[in-house]
Order: C-alpha cells, then structure tokens, then sequence
C-alpha cells in the first residue's frame, strides 16, 4: 500500500519503477516449444538514492493456448498447477491488465533479472500478435547491473546470498522472484543509483 503520495518527491530524485519476473512453460526437453507465459509477477517501487520502497504488486496466472497441458518438469518447478491455469485468463487479457496496472501507477522504467523476460515477452507477443504492454518502456537488465558492480554474473537466488540476504518465499514463483529482486534493490545502494542514473538518460 501507498504510504505517501508518489508525487511528493522532486521527479529528479525517485523513479516508479516495475520489476517484473515471468514464468512459463517449459520441459526439461530441449526440443519442447513454444514457451508460453503461465504467470506475470510484479512489484512497483519508489526507486531513490535511499530506497526502493514497494508500493504495489501483482499477480496475474495466465491459460496457455498452443500447449495447454503442462509438464511435470513445469509444475515442479514453478509450483503452478494444471488446475490453475486452466482457470487463469488469456495471454491477451493478462497483458492489459498489467498495461493498465503500470500505467496507473506512472511506472517510469521496467527492470528483471537478466534479458528472458524482455524475450519472452517479445517472442510471445510476436507469436500471437498481441501488443507488448513494455515494448515502449525502458528496460534495465539488473543480473547485468549487479555483475558490472559486484563482479558475478549469478542467479537471483545467488546474488542475494552473496550480499548477505536470503531468498524469502519459493524461487521460480514469479511473484516471490519479483519480491527477492525488490529486496535486493532496497539493501543495495551501489544498484539503486546505477538504475537512477540509466532511467534519467
């Protein structure tokens, strides 16, 4: 929950700022395909040299359509079930539920852990001929940001132990990966004005 205005603050110092992390599925086969976006987690922060102050989240499951039995490999690894996608919403409409979600919240830039999700939302929208909700929206790659700073190009789960955090909720939980990289954010200044610097260019 908001706990001040947003636009209390000089627009030059704070950022709103998505963090997104998808799920999808997949199959320990290299030949299985195309992956199709089962779960759209995300936060919205309050980016500043100081903080990264979360003031909202969402959670969108996603049915999909070419594929829509999902693997054992899937459902291990994501802890998402075939009942739950199968009473989840379309890709179609999951997108503009978060396109209005980050609207309302005047999200400034939109930021995951390395360029899959970036991807996956490019190849899936491109497959379906829907329209990338983030296409207009900068992006920040912070598995990137972090290695350039920290000198180790790892997982989230990793990175957060080796800034001395640890990794609350289940990894691979698109939700609980868009809290543990928001986490990060807010222990970690060397990252927040990095990002600052990147959505004010």
């Amino acid at each position: 929950m908001y706990t001040q205005p947003l636009h209390r603050d000089p627009p030059e110092c704070y950022a709103n700022l998505a963090v997104i992390d998808l799920e999808y599925t997949c199959d320990n086969d290299v030949e299985f395909g195309p992956n199709e976006i089962i779960e759209i987690g995300a936060i919205i922060g309050r980016l500043s040299p100081d903080d990264f102050q979360v003031v909202n989240e969402l959670q969108i499951y996603v049915r999909p359509t070419i594929n829509p039995t999902l693997t054992t490999f899937c459902t291990e690894l994501t802890g998402i079930t075939q009942n739950t996608v199968d009473a989840a919403i379309i890709l179609n409409d999951a997108l503009l539920v978060l396109e209005k979600w980050l609207q309302t919240n005047n999200v400034t830039a939109w930021a995951s852990w390395g360029k899959s999700d970036a991807n996956q939302f490019m190849r899936e929208c491109g497959l379906k001929q829907l329209i990338n909700p983030v296409a207009d929206t900068q992006h920040l790659n912070l598995k990137q940001l972090f290695a350039r700073k920290f000198g180790h190009r790892v997982g989230l789960q990793r990175a957060l132990e080796l800034r001395g955090l640890t990794f609350a909720g289940r990894l691979h939980s698109g939700i609980d990966d868009a809290k543990n990289v928001g986490q990060l954010l807010s222990h970690e200044p060397l990252l927040r004005v990095a990002e600052l610097k990147r959505v004010s260019t």
